[in-house]
């Protein structure tokens, strides 16, 4: 196959300059150095990167490899492929943050090689080094690679989709781009449900329909790439609803349709649809500053219908545009927006022809950007909310048949991961009060400002057993 009628092409000499594959190597050391190292140094946060490794904790040592549980109780809101790596990670090395992370840093590092190997072929000049040092210093691509959480899987996923659709129906590539495209999308899908085939097949679709290439049918080749793509999520699906009946109700129709229509599931720290662009601007830094003349760029050639700019722009604005409109916005959300708009910007430094130092430069502001925020911001919030030593207090205190209690906390999930130990969590102060009044045993998690009330409700005092930045660990019974 051929390049589409208008798409760039690429001429780049035969020779590399002296260095290159020495440069090339020092690149790629430093950054898995910035994705990979310290992983385990801060605690869990709370909820979603504790939930998600408590999930994983539980799956390696249940057994139970189909339908995720937290907190000893079926979790039906996500699907399982991250959580599968988690699992098998912690299986390897124990159950701990380092494990529970490298699902998300493994992604993050093979999104900066897709996106430079295809920086490589689609740009002229070596802009290989320019998408690496983008994609590889962005704040908000390495912050999220060394949080367990499932976003970066995610863009990874949908990145790799759609730089496949460039390769194969734009660029007239083989069969490698075909697959990247609807594998991506099926990886996508198991990561975080229906939403790793929206991105990609929408921001793929609105190209076509601008660019409107001939022999579509042929380059996608849509039969058996779509078999491809559903076939294991169907059979997954399938075998978590035999497994947990109810599933197909309450993963799809409530925690997708609902949660962004707004119908009945909001969630409950929902961002303002305006604070989306701030939030992807400081996400983009160093970057972003280069970012108003690459989109710039970019809608000019688009408006003339060039292929590989109306791409590189789709891809960029869905996720803003789409997540947008969502009832239910988290500013993680649109990262999938991020490496597009970084191949943007590496494009633009190699239209330039910026020196190597300037670009060199910059990226050495990101990384040491990023060093600074995770040492003087990151480690002193992550040890004031960590609940870890109040968590491991519990465990070390409850005999087997005592239950353990949240109260007010919100939704501790690094609790019941530090503890290895179901946790009930209460809300209601009526609910809470039979509990304590019980004559069994609970040990509660509780802030100074609940537990005082206790003690005037029920007037007497409860001292805590162990305590931590402002929260506590207390008994409803004179502790043993």
């Amino acid at each position: 196959m051929t390049n589409l009628r208008g798409y760039p092409s690429t001429s780049r000499a035969s020779t590399r300059p002296p260095g290159h594959g020495l440069r090339t190597g020092l690149l790629g050391l430093g950054i898995c150095l910035l994705f990979l190292f310290g992983l385990g140094n801060l605690d869990l946060w709370d909820p979603d990167e504790a939930n998600y490794a408590e999930i994983a904790r539980e799956m390696a040592f249940s057994g139970d490899w189909i339908v995720p549980h937290s907190n000893y109780r079926p979790y039906l809101e996500k699907p399982p492929l991250t959580f599968w790596m988690a699992a098998g990670a912690m299986r390897l090395i124990g159950p701990g943050e380092t494990a529970a992370r490298l699902p998300a840093a493994i992604s993050g590092l093979l999104l900066v090689l897709v996106g430079a190997l295809w920086a490589r072929r689609a740009l002229p000049g070596d802009a290989l080094m320019s998408a690496a040092l983008v994609l590889g210093t962005s704040l908000g691509i390495v912050a999220t690679s060394r949080l367990g959480i499932l976003d970066l899987p995610l863009t990874a996923c949908s990145t790799v989709s759609l730089l496949g659709f460039e390769r194969r129906v734009l660029a007239g590539g083989g069969r490698i781009g075909w697959l990247c495209f609807y594998a991506g999308m099926a990886a996508g899908c198991l990561t975080k449900g229906l939403i790793g085939i929206l991105l990609p097949l929408a921001a793929a679709g609105i190209t076509l329909l601008w660019v409107r290439p001939s022999g579509l049918w042929k380059r996608l080749d849509p039969l058996p790439g779509l078999s491809l793509m559903l076939f294991p999520v169907i059979v997954w699906f399938l075998i978590a609803e035999l497994n947990a009946p109810g599933f197909f109700r309450e993963f799809v129709i409530e925690h997708h349709f609902s949660r962004y229509l707004g119908d009945g599931i909001v969630h409950r720290r929902s961002f303002p649809a305006w604070t989306y662009v701030p939030l992807l601007l400081a996400a983009g830094l160093p970057w972003s500053v280069f970012w108003p003349s690459s989109l710039a760029d970019a809608w000019r050639s688009a408006r003339g219908r060039e292929p590989l700019s109306t791409f590189l722009l789709v891809a960029a604005l869905f996720p803003l545009i789409f997540f947008s409109f969502s009832a239910t916005r988290l500013p993680q959300y649109v990262l999938p927006a991020l490496p597009f708009l970084g191949l943007l910007v590496a494009r633009r430094v190699t239209d330039a022809r910026l020196p190597a130092r300037w670009i060199t430069a910059v990226a050495l502001a990101g990384a040491l950007m990023f060093l600074a925020l995770d040492a003087g911001v990151a480690a002193p919030v992550n040890s004031r909310r960590s609940i870890r030593p109040l968590a491991l207090a519990a465990a070390r205190h409850a005999i087997p048949g005592e239950r353990l209690l949240s109260y007010r906390l919100g939704h501790p999930f690094a609790s019941v991961f530090y503890s290895g130990r179901r946790i009930r969590f209460v809300e209601e102060e009526v609910t809470f009060d039979q509990f304590v009044s019980s004559p069994r045993r609970f040990w509660i998690l509780i802030d100074e400002e609940e537990r005082l009330g206790l003690e005037r409700r029920h007037q007497r005092p409860f001292e805590p057993v162990a305590s931590h930045a402002g929260r506590h660990l207390i008994t409803n019974l004179p502790a043993p």
